[in-house]
């Protein structure tokens, strides 16, 4: 007994042709243009204007617990 016929190779479909989506309906978002001097003081405070200053007395656990500075619920 033969092996059956190969199935039949169906032509592919064409894409359908683009369509543009609703643009119009947003607004877009302009920003005001800082001043050089605005631009040379955010970028000269670099990563320090982001550091958060650690005062070790008001540190959340200071000197709570038998288990020292740390403050955590650990026994010994």
């Amino acid at each position: 007994m033969p092996p059956p016929p190969p199935a039949p190779v169906l032509a592919p479909q064409a894409a359908p042709p683009p369509t543009l989506t609703g643009q119009d309906d947003e607004t877009p978002v302009v920003k005001r243009r800082k001043s050089k001097r605005k631009e040379l003081q955010q970028a000269s405070g670099g990563t320090d204007a982001l550091r958060i200053p650690l005062d070790k007395s008001k540190a959340i656990g200071a000197g709570k617990g038998s288990t020292g500075s740390t403050g955590l619920n650990i026994p010994k």
